[in-house]
């Protein structure tokens, strides 16, 4: 990230925000806040907008923010400049926040705004927003049995509610918990304005606080009562018999008593604990006679230990617990399951599970999958003792249903098995894909279309055309976020024709979608090919005479169209004579303004006969003096003292004379090279010296003798020399799957004559890849073990070699998949 140029220092700017806190507190009489903190809109806040509308006497509004830094952020409304105390004091900084209070009467206005303040003094603005009366909110309820230090007690009797009576001639009475409804307090009575009570306070309605009473009518008037607290009756009264301290339960054995002194309610419940922790539920509902007899089968899931009770709790709030007993294990459970793991979260719809295990004792092995001992589907069946993994493409059924307690069971043709631990199955994505719908076709060479979705709460979004289960290609790489992609490259013959094709939407938060299906036809006019302008293309404001070469026309006359999201423009070449044997075409007048920056652009070529094709996407700029896009050096690249041959890529106007620049800081350190000429690249062949210094804020910057300019990503120069050895592969082509065994790593330019290589993710040490080994003539580590799952997966993996005379190097980064 590039460094704004500011006049404090990091400690002065930290010192004024918290200043600004302070000043901006919760204190009534605070000063005109909004103008104090807003020089420093660092935190951004999407939600409430200027549209938004909240209402009084309602709960469930949604503030959204992102750039906030810190575990929590202070939320504070404002009306114009008075501070208004709604929110709580702190509140977690997860980037949304549901208010489940209730907004009182007295907040009526249309200049509400929300502040947000994070724990480093960053400091974010809402767009004003309105707080509406609501109308229907008429009656106001009072609670007079209940002083605000008491509450509600289970198998009481319910307490005097009061309210201000309108003209309807019937309420009801409904309890609510925060935001959710629990269910009637009262059934509809007249309208009188008073309810004695009558009933009890019930069991279900669980202890804690954030009760209110909302009294509506038929006519949708409403109110709603002060917060109250229902507390538990009685409490631990239940003598628990058995199971007693000399009791031992075995897995995968059948039977269970448990024996318990009846208490006053007429209902039980029996739950598994194990040092305080609830395991598992063993009966609800069942009659309070004191005895629980069941030939239920003990679950391996349920672990080992010597910390085991059984809680029994009847329908009045009572409850008591056993001695504690223990659990062993069956003497056949003896394979252990690696993966899934505790952590592991499958979703519907996701493809490519793995399940591992250490070792079987027989030759045959299932892998199948389990819900609460309940077999739902086979997973896998291997034929070798030798496997220790068993993968699955297909993918995951809605039919397995979603939420916790599912397992995998690994049992080989010996009865000797494993269960892994209990994992999450999650339910399939929540995007609606809306365009393409089912009924929509494509065609060959067709490239004015779109797809849209909604309800993506990611902030980018990867987008991918399938054909049945085959992944065809990516349209939009993780640089979507608005619910549109433009996929505007022509859509190519090598998809084939069919009707099973699909659109998958895929956000950075995990949800998903698919639309279609969706028909691919072939279009028998898309024949010309567009070869320039291609993807890496650029055209800059006011530059004249742009190439656009195409070949496969067959007609003298040539139309060429610019076009922009799929949308079209303007007519570049209206009608020019073009021999079927000529390619290249030129737009000799300057590229317009009104054509506004962007990357989404194409030209579309058509001959008289209605022949098309399509160019690829390429991007329009401003002519403002930053004009050159320097792509090497990168934020990745490190150089050294010493090193030779430091390569400068870039892209830009052509035909130009530039001179590259080295800068640290904002600072001119030296020339990096002078005179390149009509070429996007250079190479400096002589060592960089150690007089250029070392840090972690280099940039080069590229100009040109009209000042226009392009300045890298800040990169690092370090003073070692002892990082001389090439690491020849992995490269950053090299995907490395887990469980691969036999993997290598090759090298040059050792010194040393032995050497180990270490792993690492993101400059993270994970582990020791292979240890020291004898270095000959073939300049190789190889690592036989298997990769652990432990590592990870992802694109940000590095090896680096270090021998033993202290010189090393580093591989480019590499992927390391399931």
């Amino acid at each position: 990230m590039k460094q704004k140029a500011i006049l404090f220092s990091s400690a002065a700017l930290v010192a004024v925000a918290a200043i600004l806190a302070i000043s901006c507190s919760e204190d009534e009489d605070a000063p005109n806040c909004p103008v104090c903190p807003a020089d420093s809109q660092d935190i951004s806040i999407a939600k409430p907008g200027s549209s938004t509308i909240w209402r009084n006497a309602t709960f469930g509004d949604t503030v959204r923010w992102s750039n906030a830094e810190g575990d929590s952020v202070q939320l504070r409304l404002y009306e114009g400049s008075r501070l208004q105390k709604l929110f709580p004091s702190s509140t977690p900084n997860t980037g949304q926040y549901l208010h489940t209070n209730l907004i009182s009467k007295g907040y009526n206005d249309s200049n509400y705004s929300i502040q947000i303040i994070d724990e480093k003094g960053n400091v974010g603005w809402s767009a004003s927003f309105t707080i509406a009366s609501d109308p229907l909110n008429t009656y106001d309820v009072m609670l007079p049995e209940l002083h605000p230090d008491s509450a509600l007690v289970h198998g009481a009797g319910q307490t005097k509610v009061q309210w201000s009576v309108s003209k309807a001639d019937s309420v009801e009475l409904l309890l609510y918990k925060d935001n959710s409804s629990i269910g009637k307090y009262a059934a509809l009575r007249p309208n009188t304005g008073i309810y004695e009570g009558g009933g009890t306070v019930e069991y279900s309605w669980r202890q804690g606080n954030g009760y209110r009473i909302k009294v509506v009518d038929k006519s949708g008037h409403f109110g709603w009562s002060p917060v109250f607290e229902i507390e538990r009756a009685l409490g631990e009264a239940i003598s628990v018999a058995a199971p007693d301290a000399g009791t031992v339960w075995n897995h995968n054995t059948s039977g269970i008593k448990v024996d318990w002194t009846r208490s006053f309610g007429s209902d039980a419940a029996l739950v598994l604990m194990q040092d305080n922790v609830l395991i598992d539920s063993l009966a609800s509902d069942i009659s309070n006679d004191g005895l629980f007899e069941e030939d239920m089968v003990i679950k391996s899931a349920w672990g080992t230990g010597k910390n085991f009770q059984v809680k029994v709790e009847d329908d009045k709030g009572n409850f008591g617990y056993s001695a504690k007993f223990q659990i062993k294990a069956d003497p056949r459970e003896i394979i252990n399951v690696i993966e899934p793991g505790y952590a592991t979260a499958w979703r519907h719809g996701q493809e490519r599970f793995a399940v591992a295990w250490d070792s079987i004792r027989g030759v045959s092995l299932v892998a199948e999958l389990y819900l609460q001992d309940s077999l739902l589907d086979t997973f896998c069946v291997t034929g070798s003792a030798l496997d220790t993994f068993c993968i699955r493409d297909t993918a995951l059924q809605v039919a397995w249903g979603n939420g916790d307690g599912y397992q995998i069971k690994v049992r080989d043709d010996n009865g000797n098995f494993g269960l892994s631990r209990t994992f999450r199955i999650e339910s399939g994505g929540t995007i609606n894909v809306t365009s393409p719908d089912s009924g929509m076709s494509w065609y060959h060479g067709d490239s004015t279309r779109t797809i849209t979705w909604e309800e993506s709460f990611g902030d980018s979004a990867l987008v991918l055309i399938y054909r049945a289960d085959i992944l065809m290609d990516t349209l939009c790489n993780w640089d979507i976020s608005q619910g549109f992609c433009p996929a505007g490259d022509s859509i190519p013959s090598s998809y084939g024709k069919g009707v099973d094709y699909r659109i998958k939407v895929l956000d950075n938060t995990g949800n998903f979608g698919w639309g279609g299906p969706l028909r691919i036809a072939a279009d028998t006019q898309a024949v010309i090919t567009v070869r320039q302008p291609d993807s890496t293309t650029i055209w800059f404001h006011h530059q004249t005479k742009r190439v656009i070469t195409a070949t496969g026309h067959e007609d003298s006359l040539v139309q060429a169209e610019l076009w922009r999201s799929g949308a079209f423009l303007v007519n570049l070449i209206p009608r020019d004579t073009l021999a079927p044997t000529d390619s290249v075409l030129y737009f000799n007048n300057p590229v317009q303004t009104t054509w506004t920056p962007g990357d989404t652009y194409q030209i579309r070529v058509v001959d008289g006969i209605g022949n098309r094709g399509w160019s690829r996407r390429f991007a329009i700029k401003s002519d403002s003096l930053e004009q050159y896009s320097v792509t090497t050096p990168d934020a990745d690249d490190v150089w050294y003292h010493g090193q030779t041959d430091i390569a400068l890529a870039f892209n830009g106007p052509e035909n130009m004379n530039l001179s590259a620049l080295l800068y640290y800081a904002n600072t001119l350190v030296d020339t990096f090279t002078d005179s390149i000429v009509s070429v996007a690249s250079a190479l400096r062949a002589a060592a960089i010296p150690s007089n250029w210094g070392a840090g972690d804020a280099f940039t080069v910057k590229v100009i040109d003798s009209l000042g226009r300019f392009g300045v890298s990503d800040t990169f690092e120069i370090r003073a070692d020399s002892l990082n001389v050895i090439d690491i020849v592969e992995p490269d950053a082509a090299s995907v490395w799957n887990t469980f691969d065994t036999t993997i290598s790593v090759t090298f040059i330019g050792n010194v040393g004559d032995s050497a180990k290589v270490e792993l690492y993710r993101q400059n993270v040490y994970l582990g020791l890849f292979c240890d020291w080994q004898k270095i000959d003539s073939v300049l190789a580590c190889t690592r036989t073990d298997s990769i652990p799952s432990s590592w990870g997966t992802g694109d940000e993996f590095k090896v680096k070699l270090i021998d033993n005379a202290g010189y090393f190097g580093w591989s480019e980064r590499f992927s390391l998949l399931k």
